[in-house]
C-alpha cells in the first residue's frame, strides 16, 4: 500500500462532502440523532423523507488541521462558497491559504460538476484519491462525537443532541473546528503543528473575491457541459 507524506502546511488539502450517517434535522429545525447509520449516498439525499444534514470539510494534510461547514440537505452550500470560506482568513478560526494540491473524491467530483476544472483554474493540481490518501473520515467521526455532546459546550448544559436547535449548530460551527484544532488531549496540537509547518519564504495564496471564485466555478462547470 503507497503511503504518501506532505512536507509542509497548505502543500495538500482534502475535501469531503458527505450526508451525515446518523444525524437529521426535524420539521421543526431540530437536530436529531439516529443510532442506526442511514444507508444514504451524497447523490439523491436531498430526496429523502427526512432532511439529512451535509458535512463539508477540509483538512491540510501535513497538520491533520480542519475546516468545516454543515448543511441540510435541502440548503446546499456552492462548492465554491465552501472552499472560499475555507481558504479565506477568519477572525474566529486559523485555518486559511489555498493549497498546492487537492484531493477531492468521486461522490464530491459528481455531485459539484465543474470542480476539478475549477481547482485547476486557480492554480491546483489534483491529486487522485487512494488508500494512503483516505483522510477526513476519522475528522467527521469526531465532529460528530462533538455534536452529540454539543450541549455541554455551547454554554446550555441542559441541552443534549435531541433539542439543539439546528441553527444554534450552524452558528457555532467554528467552535468545534476551534476544539478539533486546539486537540487538547495531544500535543502538539494540530494547530501549532500548521503554524510550525510553514518553510522560510512560503508564500500563502488567500482568495480575496468571492464574486470571482463563482464566476470561475460558473465557466468551468459550463466548460463540461
Amino acid at each position: 500500500m503507497k503511503r504518501y507524506q506532505s512536507r509542509r502546511s497548505n502543500e495538500v488539502h482534502q475535501l469531503i462532502v458527505t450526508p451525515s450517517k446518523h444525524f437529521y434535522v426535524t420539521r421543526k429545525g431540530v437536530l436529531k440523532y439516529q443510532k442506526k447509520p442511514f444507508e444514504i449516498k451524497l447523490e439523491g439525499c436531498e430526496n429523502q423523507k427526512k432532511t439529512h444534514i451535509i458535512h463539508y470539510l477540509i483538512r491540510d494534510h501535513f497538520s491533520g488541521l480542519v475546516y468545516w461547514q454543515i448543511c441540510a440537505a435541502d440548503a446546499i452550500i456552492p462548492i465554491h462558497e465552501f472552499l472560499f470560506n475555507a481558504w479565506t482568513k477568519k477572525e474566529n478560526q486559523l485555518f486559511y491559504g489555498m493549497p498546492f494540491y487537492m484531493t477531492i473524491p468521486k461522490n464530491a467530483q459528481q455531485f459539484f460538476p465543474g470542480l476539478l476544472n475549477f481547482i485547476e483554474a486557480l492554480g491546483i493540481n489534483y491529486i487522485k484519491v487512494t488508500s494512503g490518501f483516505q483522510g477526513g473520515v476519522r475528522d467527521i467521526r469526531t465532529i460528530e462525537e462533538e455534536l452529540r455532546c454539543a450541549g455541554l459546550f455551547l454554554g446550555n448544559t441542559t441541552q443534549f443532541q435531541n433539542d439543539l436547535p439546528f441553527d444554534l449548530i450552524l452558528e457555532k460551527t467554528h467552535e468545534i473546528c476551534t476544539r478539533l484544532s486546539d486537540n487538547f488531549y495531544k500535543k502538539p496540537s494540530k494547530k501549532d503543528v500548521w503554524l510550525s509547518g510553514f518553510r522560510a519564504n512560503q508564500e500563502i495564496y488567500i482568495p480575496h473575491s468571492e464574486k470571482i471564485f463563482k464566476t470561475t466555478y460558473k465557466k468551468a462547470r459550463e466548460s463540461e457541459l
